[in-house]
């Protein structure tokens, strides 16, 4: 029989190296999609600076999490380095958690060791997200660390613990820009209780952190064109959208199955995020939010959610954030289910624990699986690509990666504008239907329609998962 004491060890140590060893052992290097080798290519940029190269340039998004990968590449492999910072994230998260349960629940150790294993660590979506090459992860972290001092601030009114909240808070908005939607309520809240208790030797502390931590912010350049004012999706945003379910912007066309405002909460139930959230649901009761951190806590979500409705787009990416104040709302409903359960035989809450093992690392698997398969033939594409050196290569979604692992060539993007003519004898690499929809009436198709209407391409090679080489011949 299982006793309750075997499950308190660090989970938050032993959970994330395991993940490490699976991603190493069926070699997922946590390169997706182009914003994760964006991300490493401005680290690598940031190294060669650091080293004495040039400086790196502008960057669409904060800089802690490609910094803080550049910081661990000086012992270990870039690429390696950069998801070992998102496996940390995940690791730290739990024991922020963890120790937010502990703080509340102090008579409930075993409880919230298993909670947390099933429904964190076994998440299939945070599994899957704190492997991949992207700052959601090391944010995750960095907001549930916040709200952990919060919660010991607004208790004692130590200013240590102000301080903390202080450095998570501006560590988690130079992680990502959006984490400032999720600080806003406990923000103010602290700002109150500090005006109403203030001490000026703390506000020049929390200045100068604020400082510190925003020199990297600052002295890289990021805030002009091209940095957090100059995207899209946040310059777009609308009260309309919440109803709306598609959208035309500067990343296409992208129609989904739900409009916004319900989308936004679907991580209330979605298996991705969390099996069983409906009966967390059905479960969950109005006391659970009787302390002003959970009221806090409730509020954010519900902030959160609201300014994500008003997007132009949707991601389960940017739900995560927020993913770890679910799990602190539910903590009730999953004592109440438990408890129940050992009423009518304790056994029955230990099969269960199994079956939700068994059943998360099938979801896990499901949800995983595609991002696998994307990262394998990214990388058989782009070794294929070495063979043909020195050929101009036109192209569109995938360059970041080709130049990420080792492409040389000229590479032209198809989608930065309109191209009036193309030099016979050039290579173009294009995966026509995932683009013809999406990107129909945009510089992608116009450009593809352009050169098939004036030149002849020779098709050279079918690649995986839909693209094909083509050459320009005349």
């Amino acid at each position: 029989m299982i006793q309750q004491k075997d499950l308190r060890f660090p989970f938050w140590l032993i959970l994330p190296v395991l993940l490490l060893l699976f991603n190493a052992v069926i070699g997922f290097n946590g390169l997706y999609g182009q914003d994760s080798f964006e991300y490493l290519r401005y680290s690598r940029a940031l190294y060669d600076f650091l080293t004495g190269g040039p400086f790196p340039g502008r960057f669409w998004w904060p800089p802690f999490y490609p910094l803080t990968g550049t910081l661990l590449s000086f012992i270990l492999p870039d690429t390696f380095s950069l998801q070992t910072v998102s496996i940390c994230g995940y690791g730290l998260t739990f024991f922020f958690l963890r120790k937010i349960l502990d703080h509340n629940h102090p008579q409930n150790g075993f409880k919230i060791s298993s909670y947390l294993f099933l429904f964190f660590l076994l998440s299939p979506f945070i599994m899957r997200y704190s492997s991949t090459i992207m700052s959601e992860s090391l944010a995750m972290a960095f907001i549930t660390g916040f709200f952990y001092f919060y919660l010991l601030f607004i208790e004692n009114k130590n200013y240590k613990h102000l301080l903390l909240t202080v450095t998570f808070g501006c560590a988690a908005i130079n992680t990502r820009y959006a984490a400032s939607i999720l600080l806003l309520m406990p923000g103010i809240h602290v700002l109150y209780l500090f005006i109403r208790n203030f001490r000026i030797k703390y506000l020049v502390y929390s200045f100068m952190i604020i400082l510190l931590t925003f020199i990297p912010n600052f002295y890289l350049n990021l805030y002009q064109p091209g940095s957090i004012f100059g995207q899209t999706h946040f310059n777009h945003w609308s009260f309309l959208h919440y109803f709306q379910r598609s959208f035309s912007t500067t990343d296409g066309f992208l129609s989904y199955a739900l409009p916004n405002i319900i989308y936004v909460f679907s991580s209330l139930v979605h298996p991705g995020f969390i099996f069983g959230g409906i009966v967390f649901i059905i479960f969950f009761k109005i006391k659970n939010l009787s302390s002003s951190f959970m009221k806090v806590a409730a509020g954010t979500i519900l902030l959160y959610a609201l300014f994500l409705a008003g997007l132009t787009f949707q991601n389960d990416r940017v739900l995560i954030l927020s993913f770890p104040l679910l799990l602190l709302l539910f903590f009730g409903s999953y004592l109440e289910i438990s408890d129940r359960l050992k009423e009518i035989k304790k056994s029955y809450y230990y099969i269960i624990l199994i079956l939700v093992i068994i059943i998360q690392l099938g979801l896990f698997y499901r949800a995983f699986r595609p991002f696998y398969e994307n990262n394998r033939v990214i990388k058989t594409v782009s070794a294929e690509m070495l063979h043909y050196q020195d050929k101009r290569i036109y192209t569109f979604n995938i360059d970041m990666a080709l130049k990420a692992y080792g492409v040389k060539n000229e590479i032209i993007n198809l989608w930065e504008k309109k191209l009036a003519d193309f030099k016979p004898g050039s290579l173009v690499l294009f995966n026509y239907l995932n683009s013809r929809e999406q990107w129909k009436g945009m510089n992608p198709m116009l450009n593809w329609e352009e050169m098939n209407r004036d030149h002849h391409l020779e098709l050279k090679e079918n690649l995986p998962g839909g693209w094909a080489l083509y050459e320009i011949t005349d």
